[in-house]
């Protein structure tokens, strides 16, 4: 006898969508035509992460949740609202810029402000001529407003952002760093062709308005999108804010702190990952355990310390496994003999203004590096020994570190001498983020009187 065998076909289906909107017809299709039954539970299970999740996965495997920033019914706040950077208490009404926006997903309802504007934006932009020869309304709740008060009772609103999910998108902030933080992007809103002039911003526009939210990997687990400022640049309005959600996911949260207040989240390009960088005498996947000292072994300097290497005594807190606070000194040594050049020089350019820098990391620049001209650099002045600061001389004695050229009449200035700098931990809260150098000891700058 044979017993009959039931065949049951069990379908999993997982979706990660950003922003919180996605159109479903093909996925509940296919589930129709497999398990028509099951309809109506799928399509309630897909909407249910379709409208709470906010992830994205980026290249390197770094994945980032916006989801707690998002704003959905039934919550306090109805959108967010921040302010331009040249909001003033006290200016006039014209000057005043307020933006209002959610994160990952429409506004809950179009702002009062901007009830009853129309709203569109270019479909086919002429790159030659910037003129846009197809406009089409923008039908429904935008992402992001700005919105301009130009009377006590009337306003002049503008839409941000496009009103279908596929004009929003994600990137990493710096590819070269890629746990530094995302951007959230909201392309294609209101068309900006006009002709806009404040006291302080004057330019011509012409392209679809963009909202950009700037989030940098901080540890701080309870900023909110509130007293930020936003920078616009031809059309495209920019928001930064420092908040744990600018982090990748693989960098742990403990105790409502990042990487437990005791370490740096960062990626690992030898394993390909991100994660928690602990401090002495911490480890776990979010430094949370005590390692204990005959665990750590410090890296030891290949070399005798010298002009290269600078040790740091930083004072650093974090929560222990009791749940209580303490902090310890630790020692961060950082060595930069790799950056110094025996021979040659570094150029930077300046991108706004006529100049070229010349410099060396932590040594002198050769003088078959630099324009002759810088042979005719004025020196430092000494008001000890001369309160004047007359008759200076030139510096064709003695090598520069740093040097600026005027590209426009190759005039020379001499930015420092010798061995004259300090060292700075770049975030002391997080002496592991890097050091800054500052260099003494430059020419006299008659304009200034230093």
């Amino acid at each position: 006898m044979v017993t009959p065998v039931k065949i049951v076909t069990v379908l999993f289906l997982k979706v990660c969508v950003v922003p919180c909107e996605f159109k479903l017809q093909g996925v509940l299709k296919m589930i129709k035509d497999i398990i028509p039954i099951l309809t109506l539970f799928w399509s309630f299970w897909l909407w249910k992460v379709r409208c709470d999740s906010c992830e994205w996965v980026a290249s390197l495997g770094l994945t980032y949740d916006l989801t707690p920033l998002q704003l959905t019914k039934g919550q306090q706040l109805q959108y967010y609202v921040v302010k331009d950077e040249r909001y003033e208490d006290n200016a006039t009404m014209s000057d005043q810029f307020v933006y209002k926006f959610n994160v990952c997903g429409k506004m809950l309802s179009v702002p009062s402000e901007c009830k009853g504007s129309t709203f569109k934006w270019c479909q086919n932009i002429d790159l030659t001529t910037k003129t846009c020869s197809n406009e089409v309304a923008l039908q429904g709740t935008g992402y992001a407003y700005q919105i301009r008060q130009t009377s006590s009772t009337s306003y002049v609103c503008h839409q941000l952002s496009n009103v279908h999910s596929n004009y929003t998108k994600l990137e990493l902030l710096d590819p070269d760093e890629p746990a530094k933080g995302v951007v959230l992007i909201y392309k294609d809103g209101e068309w900006c062709d006009q002709y806009t002039t404040t006291k302080t911003y004057t330019h011509m526009k012409k392209t679809n308005r963009e909202f950009r939210l700037r989030l940098e990997c901080e540890n701080n687990y309870y900023n909110i999108p509130d007293e930020e400022q936003v920078v616009e640049n031809k059309c495209t309005y920019n928001v930064t804010m420092q908040s744990v959600y600018g982090c990748p996911t693989q960098c742990g949260i403990y105790g409502h702190s990042l990487c437990n207040g005791n370490g740096i989240c960062s990626y690992d390009w030898t394993n390909k990952n991100a994660g928690c960088f602990c401090y002495w005498n911490r480890k776990g996947s979010t430094c949370e355990e005590e390692s204990g000292a005959g665990e750590y072994l410090g890296v030891q300097p290949d070399r005798t310390k010298d002009k290269y290497m600078h040790t740091f005594q930083s004072l650093v807190s974090w929560h222990t496994d009791s749940g209580t606070d303490t902090a310890s000194f630790v020692n961060v040594t950082y060595d930069y003999k790799l950056l110094h050049l025996a021979q040659g020089a570094y150029q930077t350019n300046d991108s706004v203004n006529p100049f070229l820098y010349y410099w060396n990391f932590l040594g002198t620049v050769p003088w078959s590096s630099l324009p002759i001209s810088c042979q005719n650099a004025v020196n430092p002045c000494n008001v000890t020994k001369n309160p004047g600061c007359t008759n200076l001389g030139s510096n064709g004695e003695t090598n520069g570190t740093a040097f600026q050229i005027n590209r426009n009449n190759q005039n020379c200035n001499l930015l420092a001498r010798g061995d004259v700098y300090s060292w700075n931990l770049y975030d002391s809260q997080h002496p592991a983020r890097g050091v800054s150098f500052t260099y003494f000891d430059g020419g006299y700058c008659g304009n200034a009187h230093v």
